[in-house]
């Protein structure tokens, strides 16, 4: 499968785009081992699923490759749908398909799902609040090996979203009363932070975006504790 055919795929459902990079190009460039560690050592797994995910084999369905500038991985298996590239100007950038739109009867999200939504219908409260949080705590983790001593851009996109319903996907709460949906085909974010904004505050600038989210469905009168809590059970493996 080419680049191109792998992240065409992506997108032709709802997918996410995540690009981190620095606010000035730094004067050296990284090795293509250190785009690689650099990944590694900032990769985190609190649920299951590493962000971003590291193959750790090659086949038809994942992989990481080197190529004169950058390093750059994939994995379209189940319900991941990734594609990754660190390049060595310390730029990162990220593909990746909703969960919820590419799952199926033999494989649910939740294991007592009762149902598998059509694809492009739907967004989970509880995966969006946790992959927004998952980008900015793997933003922290890189500005903390050294990169973006200058500064760092973070842009975010959510594509696909027209027609979609927000869904209580934790099995333990109460559904919405009503259909919330949005009309917004995309949302987008970006924002230039220093080091020190990013690394004492991921959690709370995760959360302006979780919002910024969630209102485009109508949901203006989020709960925020329980949001927060959510973020906090996730980021100490409290689920």
């Amino acid at each position: 499968m080419t680049d191109q055919k792998f992240i065409d795929k992506i997108k032709s459902r709802g997918y996410w785009r995540v690009n981190i990079r620095p606010v000035i190009i730094p004067a050296q460039d990284l090795t293509l081992p250190e785009c690689k560690e650099y990944i590694e050592k900032s990769s985190l797994e609190l649920r299951g699923w590493d962000y971003p995910h590291i193959p750790r084999r090659s086949g038809d369905d994942t992989g990481i490759l080197r190529h004169s500038n950058f390093v750059e991985a994939w994995v379209d298996w189940s319900y991941f749908k990734e594609f990754w590239r660190m390049y060595k100007t310390s730029q990162f950038l990220h593909y990746f398909g909703f969960r919820i739109d590419w799952m199926s009867e033999e494989e649910p999200i939740f294991g007592n799902q009762e149902r598998v939504p059509e694809p492009k219908t739907e967004l989970g409260v509880l995966d969006t609040t946790w992959q927004v949080t998952e980008i900015f705590e793997f933003a922290s983790r890189l500005v903390q090996t050294g990169l973006y001593d200058k500064g760092v851009v973070i842009d975010i996109a959510l594509y696909n979203l027209d027609g979609r319903k927000l869904t209580i996907d934790n099995p333990g709460r109460m559904r919405f009363m009503f259909d919330r949906k949005t009309g917004a085909n995309d949302y987008y974010y970006s924002k230039i932070l220093t080091k020190e904004e990013i690394i004492s505050n991921s959690k709370s600038l995760a959360y302006d975006v979780i919002k910024g989210i969630f209102e485009l469905f109508g949901w203006d009168d989020l709960p925020i504790e329980t949001i927060k809590k959510d973020q906090e059970d996730l980021l100490s493996r409290r689920f």
